[in-house]
């Protein structure tokens, strides 16, 4: 799973970042807004990296040519997918 930090106004997400630190910032200068964690799984990342909205690990492995295994068990699936794009 990734962690992401999320600034919310108004109920509408304005701000999103891997670092705590530079969310906890945006969210300061944005006054009224709130900080949120939210944790992604690995097939969600993937889906919003190949511009879906969703769909399965199945797929994801066949559109990526990553494998099931190397699709859940990524420490980086972000890093994983752009490597593999690159070297086709």
């Amino acid at each position: 799973m990734t962690k992401k930090y999320q600034v919310i106004l108004h109920g509408s997400i304005i701000f999103q970042s891997d670092d705590e630190l530079v969310a906890d910032r945006y969210r300061f200068l944005t006054k009224g807004s709130v900080l949120k964690t939210v944790y992604t799984t690995n097939l969600e990342r993937a889906c919003l990296l190949l511009g879906w909205q969703g769909g399965t690990v199945h797929q994801v492995a066949q559109e990526t040519g990553l494998t099931v295994d190397e699709i859940l068990n990524a420490e980086n699936i972000d890093t994983l997918i752009k490597e593999k794009q690159c070297n086709e």
